[in-house]
């Protein structure tokens, strides 16, 4: 277990937070922009772009000893890298629903005997496999189950653990405090609360969506990025489809179509274009040097495991929701 912080540093972050709890009240009082009505993307074309991404994520897919698999993230310099979080347990819950069984087992047989409870993991949320998180669980340091444990490598293939492991407890609860002010896990935390029958209320990144315009941005306490981040719009579109609000999820199924490559994969964040931009805010850029372990790959890359696993479960549920297509 990681030891708890001093209480100096929890009332600095307080304090920190506090400040930025104010700006998200005044940036909330903005009026919104009015966004037209998106007509939805025809079932032929979200068939091609989904069977694109599909080809695409089940390529990240590799083979692990006794019968256990993973999902890397990229290849890179030569090494090729997986995650716990983002790809094994990410990929349980896609290839359940796709019904690929000996997929799905070697994955889950990889996550438990290396601890890991799969159905508390934030990626469960998008998945609809939430029925054991307690309430809050995105909040807490038990979605960080990887900075305890001590990975497998196998042939070329190392583990990678989440960013804020570097910085211990202090790290990972100063990030919890800033994410409240970051729309990625209060999203995901309204999803876990919709799943066990809570009442949310989404108007904030209904706001936030537009007033882009285009998609769900990065945010920090100093503001909000200037380009889509497709993990963020894509939990954003599945929230609404949980409301039953098709028009906002039809609008991010186009936006997220749109930020396909022609290789299947869907860009990691986009612009007004639907092209790829990696522009990241100065303060963002700052919290992520102070706060994260160093970047797991040089560069910029066009997707990773994360971004295809949240974007296909969004683009199925819709096309199952919208033209009942439900595989």
């Amino acid at each position: 277990m990681i030891e708890k912080y001093s209480t100096t540093k929890t009332r600095a972050a307080s304090v920190v937070l506090l400040v930025a709890m104010l700006y998200i009240f005044v940036y909330s009082m903005q009026k919104p922009s009015i966004i037209p009505h998106t007509p939805p993307p025809s079932l032929p074309t979200l068939n091609a772009s989904i069977a694109k991404a599909q080809t695409y994520y089940e390529g990240l897919y590799k083979d692990f000893p006794n019968n256990t698999g993973v999902v890397i993230e990229y290849y890179t310099n030569g090494k090729t890298v997986y995650t716990i979080r983002h790809g094994v347990i990410g990929g349980i819950f896609y290839y359940d629903y796709t019904h690929q069984a000996t997929r799905a087992a070697a994955l889950r047989k990889f996550a438990l005997a290396n601890g890991f409870i799969p159905s508390i993991d934030d990626h469960s949320f998008i998945w609809s496999q939430t029925t054991t998180a307690p309430k809050g669980v995105v909040y807490t340091d038990r979605e960080y189950q990887d900075c305890r444990v001590s990975l497998p490598s196998y042939k070329n293939i190392s583990p990678y653990h989440s960013k804020v492991c570097k910085t211990g407890l202090f790290g990972i609860s100063l990030y919890l405090l800033f994410s409240r002010l970051d729309p990625l896990l209060p999203i995901e935390n309204d999803l876990e609360e919709v799943e066990s029958k809570r009442k949310v209320n989404p108007t904030y990144f209904e706001e936030l969506y537009n007033s882009l315009g285009f998609g769900i941005p990065m945010c920090s306490p100093l503001g909000c990025s200037t380009v889509a981040s497709t993990i963020r719009t894509a939990q954003f579109g599945e929230l609404e489809l949980r409301l039953h609000k098709l028009g906002y999820a039809s609008a991010v199924a186009v936006n997220l179509l749109k930020a396909q490559d022609k290789n299947g994969a869907i860009y990691i964040s986009y612009n007004k274009q639907g092209k790829l931009d990696s522009t990241i805010s100065f303060a963002y850029r700052f919290l992520d040097i102070f706060l994260n372990d160093k970047p797991l790959y040089k560069g910029y890359i066009p997707s990773n495991a994360e971004t295809m696993n949240d974007s296909l479960a969004f683009l199925m549920h819709y096309r199952c929701q919208e033209y009942k297509v439900c595989n």
